[in-house]
């Protein structure tokens, strides 16, 4: 059965999880991290996406990108905004088809959308140094070069358009970082079968800051929930730890923290303290927090019910929806608390639906699914 394709929206920012097959706990050893986060890092920069937050455990990762638009000095038409977010649309013959109620009208298949932009050989053989290496982009240029000069430009229009495909889309950069990560497993530890458990899971998260700071905490927080440290700060693979250190990639890190939470470093860096410190209630147990925490109704995955579900979640407190507890205190707890395709409000859940282009593939099957863990509130900062 053919998949059904991902929510991709411009601009958008998603939490990202991938895991190795069967568990296995093939990303243990500190070297192995460490070329995962270098990997990371290079695939971003090369896919032109930004890593606000990232957690690599021992057999899964976690990521918080952001995706931005296309920049309008790359643009074909600077006034337009390329599609960018549906270059990751598999091939027409690989997707599922549009099917007609007419049995007149042949089954469609949308074609892939334009590019729209193109990047400066300079810029592209950058980003093709930083993925690959420097012999690597010398030995492209000079390919290119002949063929131009043999009268085949063409062909390097052609090799020079996969590459932008493969830019500013949450799948594309997920493609290529696991593909990545695959070869390092083959060529270098003698890896055999398949690595990744299926596809990764991505969920659009709201650009608020308030959202954004809990679910960058959420990620930081996994090695405490996981029982493989006692604070976030001990945990040398993730994000938050990285951005107390020193390096390039820990000032990197602090950039994202301090433009995800709109606040200088040290003002970012008490925000997410409060969070990881702020302790459950302790007349809590975790069976009331799980069923608090994992409330779910069906009805839920219609668009139309949000809105009746919101106004009577304002005018009765008894509501088993309705939270006592806030949402940086969730995350101290080993639950799933992220559901669905959408972190955030229900705004923008139906935002997001009711946005995407009337040509998107299937998107009027899938459902706004809000995350029904928990209320979004602010940490108390001491």
């Amino acid at each position: 059965m053919a998949r059904k394709n991902r929510i991709s929206v411009p601009n958008g920012i998603y939490h990202v999880t991938t895991r190795i097959a069967h568990g296995a706990m093939l990303l243990k050893s500190d070297a192995i991290k460490e070329r995962v986060v270098s990997a990371m890092y290079k695939t971003a920069a090369f896919s032109g996406v930004e890593l606000y937050a990232w957690c690599v455990m021992d057999n899964h990762i976690h990521m918080l990108v952001h995706v931005p638009n296309v920049p309008k000095e790359y643009r074909v038409n600077p006034e337009i905004d390329p599609p960018s977010y549906a270059f990751g649309m598999r091939p027409a013959e690989c997707r599922i088809p549009i099917w007609s109620k007419d049995e007149d009208v042949p089954i469609t298949l949308l074609p892939r959308p334009p590019i729209g932009f193109k990047l400066p050989d300079e810029e592209l053989l950058r980003r093709i140094r930083i993925l690959y290496n420097v012999k690597t982009a010398e030995r492209m240029l000079n390919r290119w070069t002949a063929a131009i000069s043999s009268g085949a430009g063409y062909l390097v229009d052609e090799e020079k358009d996969r590459y932008f495909r493969r830019m500013y889309n949450i799948s594309q950069f997920m493609k290529t970082f696991k593909e990545r990560i695959t070869r390092m497993f083959n060529d270098d530890y003698g890896h055999k079968g398949a690595l990744w458990q299926g596809r990764f899971y991505s969920g659009l998260v709201e650009n608020t800051s308030n959202v954004l700071s809990i679910v960058a905490a959420y990620i930081d927080y996994n090695p405490v929930k996981a029982k493989l440290t006692t604070t976030p700060t001990s945990w040398r693979w993730s994000s938050f730890s990285t951005a107390l250190g020193e390096g390039d990639i820990a000032n990197q890190c602090r950039k994202m923290y301090e433009k995800m939470l709109g606040l200088k470093w040290p003002e970012a860096k008490a925000k997410m303290e409060a969070i990881f410190n702020d302790k459950l209630p302790d007349n809590l147990s975790e069976d009331q927090l799980r069923s608090m925490c994992d409330y779910y109704d069906e009805e839920s995955e219609k668009v139309e019910y949000y809105r009746e579900h919101d106004r009577k979640q304002d005018d009765d407190e008894t509501r088993p929806w309705k939270r006592s507890i806030r949402a940086s205190q969730a995350i101290r707890v080993n639950l799933k608390i992220f559901k669905g395709a959408f972190i955030g409000s229900v705004e923008f859940a139906l935002k997001t639906i009711m946005s995407l282009p009337t040509d998107y593939p299937m998107h009027k099957t899938r459902s706004a699914k809000r995350c029904k863990a928990l209320d979004w509130c602010e940490p108390i900062v001491a």
